[in-house]
C-alpha cells in the first residue's frame, strides 16, 4: 500500500507541475484504459481535476476483437469513468480494418462524444534500426498498414470526410 500511495503522491506532484504550463492548452496521458478502473479512482480524478484528457489506442469497434489484438481484458470503454473523461482515441491502422475503420471511426465519434481528437495511428517496425529484427517489429510488417501506403489512407478520407 505504501509504494502505491508514493506513486500516487509522484503522479501528483508531476500533474501539479504543469498547472502553471499556460502554453500547453491540452495536457495528457497516455493509458491503457487500467486508469478507467475502479481501483484506480484516486488517479483518475487527480487527473480529471486537472483537466488533462486521456490517451487510448483502439484497433476496432469489436471491443473482443481490440482486446484480443491489444492483450487487454477490460473493456474500459463502458466504464462510467471513461464515458465522463476527455478522451483522444488513436485508431491503429491495420490491414485487417483497411476496409471498415471509416465506419469504426463514425461509430466511435458516435457512441463516445467525449471523443474530443481522433488519430490515425500508423505503425513503425524498430525505429532505431529500421530493421524487422524483433518479433513486434515482425508482428507490425505482417499485420499493419505501412507508411508507404499513406497516399491510400489519405485517398480514402477524403472520400469520407471533409
Amino acid at each position: 500500500m505504501l509504494q502505491k500511495k508514493t506513486i500516487y503522491l509522484k503522479l501528483k506532484q508531476i500533474v501539479e507541475l504543469f498547472d502553471d504550463y499556460e502554453d500547453i492548452k491540452v495536457k495528457r496521458v497516455l493509458t491503457s484504459g487500467n486508469i478507467f478502473r475502479e481501483v484506480e479512482k484516486e488517479k483518475y480524478n487527480l487527473f480529471i481535476e486537472h483537466n488533462w484528457m486521456f490517451e487510448v489506442t483502439t484497433t476496432s469497434i469489436d471491443n473482443e476483437l481490440d482486446r484480443k489484438i491489444l492483450g487487454y481484458n477490460h473493456n474500459y470503454f463502458e466504464t462510467e469513468s471513461f464515458k465522463k473523461a476527455r478522451i483522444r482515441l488513436n485508431y491503429v491502422l491495420l490491414k485487417s480494418n483497411l476496409n471498415s475503420f471509416v465506419e469504426d471511426i463514425k461509430v466511435f465519434l458516435e457512441k463516445y462524444p467525449n471523443i474530443e481528437t481522433l488519430a490515425l495511428k500508423l505503425l513503425n517496425v524498430n525505429t532505431k534500426t529500421n530493421k524487422v529484427d524483433n518479433p513486434l517489429s515482425k508482428w507490425i510488417k505482417e499485420n499493419a498498414i505501412m507508411k508507404d501506403d499513406r497516399q491510400v489512407i489519405a485517398d480514402i478520407l477524403n472520400k469520407n470526410f471533409i
